[in-house]
């Protein structure tokens, strides 16, 4: 299982789903953005760097 921050600090509108085109895509009232598994990847092997990698992978789109 990858690890993802408890339900309490991840915006409760935010809807995650997996797409066909192998991308993990997140649709929020705020936020537009897709994750291919190969940032997924980066991110599950690094949870204490969590945060930081989505905010360079978000930045980088």
């Amino acid at each position: 299982m990858i690890p993802f921050a408890p339900a309490s600090e991840i915006d409760r509108r935010v809807e995650i789903r997996m797409t066909r085109q192998k991308v993990l895509r997140c649709d929020s009232p705020l936020n537009r953005y897709s994750l291919t598994f190969d940032q997924l990847r980066a991110i599950a092997l690094n949870p204490d760097n969590s945060v930081e990698l989505i905010s360079k992978v978000i930045g980088h789109l």
